[in-house]
Parts: C-alpha cells; structure tokens; sequence
C-alpha cells in the first residue's frame, strides 16, 4: 500500500477523497469500469485524456510524505543467486 491506501497497479492516484470522487465519476460517465484497461490494453487509444491523467498521477508516489498520514510504502526485492539461470551454459 502506498501513502494513499492504494496498491499501485495501473491505478490513478488520487490527492484527496475528493479528486478520486471526480475521477470515479469521470470513469463512471465514459462506461469504465475498469481503469487499469485504459493502460494495459488498446483502450487507452480511446481515451486518452484519461489515460494522461492517470499516468501522470503516479508521480505523485515520488512526491514528499505527508507528515500527517499514518500510511506509508515500501517495495523490497531481493533476488537469491540460486534463482539467477544461466541461460548460456544450459
């Protein structure tokens, strides 16, 4: 989860309650019930204005932490050498 509740997977990103309202509206008003087409598939040729939107809302998961929230994220990969396959001495 990140500092707005979300686990990002092709997602928007809301500001606040109220610009995730708009969005879901927005979506809710071109017949999308699922945001993360408007990515992964050709969708998002559609409409790419929201496609825009969406993309551009994942900068907000650089943006500085809000003191006042109480929800934070962290990614942590660890990759073992037994799962590394050398593919060219197979």
């Amino acid at each position: 989860m990140n500092k707005w509740g979300y686990v990002v997977n092709y997602f928007y990103l809301p500001i606040d309650p109220e610009d995730e309202e708009i969005h879901n509206k927005e979506l809710k008003k071109f017949g999308i019930s699922d945001e993360s087409s408007l990515i992964m598939s050709d969708k998002g040729n559609f409409y790419p204005l929201l496609k825009n939107k969406i993309i551009k809302s994942w900068e907000r998961l650089f943006e500085p932490f809000d003191e006042k929230s109480t929800l934070s994220q962290a990614t942590i990969w660890e990759i073992k050498r037994e799962w590394v396959v050398d593919i060219i001495h197979r």
